[in-house]
């Protein structure tokens, strides 16, 4: 889905980018500033919309860092009892056909970072992302 609905359609992105999304500030606000904070000072926000894909709702939030760009995806689908589990899950790791991807739960939502950026970038930036994502 990555090199389907990222990287295939950057450029619609790129231009759609100005299209205010109700909680762009926000993750401009949390998220992005703890990847510059934890990651690299040149993480930009490309965009964030919201999707369905093989019958599930996701929020897609799409990130540059130079030239590597890179998917969050969060299944807004999955529903987790909260009362019983932590508000974050461990981090899994894994690559597939030459994609890094990492994934953990945050609150009742599961996410998925993928990017062709090597494992130990990718788990940087889901640590950073598995506490961010909390506070949005």
């Amino acid at each position: 889905n990555h090199v389907y609905r990222t990287l295939e359609k950057l450029g619609m992105w790129e231009t759609l980018s100005h299209t205010d999304h109700p909680d762009k500030s926000k993750y401009n606000e949390v998220v992005v500033s703890a990847l510059k904070a934890n990651y690299s000072d040149s993480v930009q926000l490309v965009s964030i919309h919201d999707c369905a894909f093989e019958g599930k709702e996701f929020r897609h939030v799409i990130l540059r860092n130079g030239t590597e760009i890179v998917s969050v995806f969060l299944d807004k689908t999955d529903n987790f009892p909260t009362e019983t589990q932590p508000l974050t899950s461990p981090i899994v790791s894994s690559n597939d056909s030459g994609f890094q991807i990492s994934s953990f739960a945050v609150k009742e939502r599961l996410v998925f970072v993928v990017s062709k950026l090597p494992e130990s970038d990718s788990l940087t930036i889901a640590r950073t992302l598995s506490y961010a994502m909390s506070q949005v």
